[in-house]
């Protein structure tokens, strides 16, 4: 018997592009493995395999500052 043969990831480089715009807009992993249609173990593969798409990512802790910065903003008057 052969071994197993990995399938393709289904991993493209737009997709940097996209997470970027979504990590902006507040995505979750859940909701940018939803839009490429794949498990959020995948996405977290993704991260390990392509370090650029990892990068891209770094769009979503900087949306995250922002929210964080605004609401202490607004809980100190």
């Amino acid at each position: 018997m052969l071994g197993a043969v990995a399938r393709p990831s289904k991993y493209q480089p737009e997709f940097c592009r996209v997470a970027v715009k979504m990590a902006r807009l507040g995505a979750t992993d859940a909701d940018l493995a939803e839009a490429f249609n794949v498990s959020e173990q995948t996405l977290n593969s993704w991260k390990k395999q392509f370090p650029e798409f990892l990068e891209s990512l770094k769009a979503k802790e900087d949306a995250d500052s922002t929210v964080e910065r605004s609401l202490f903003e607004r809980a100190r008057g």
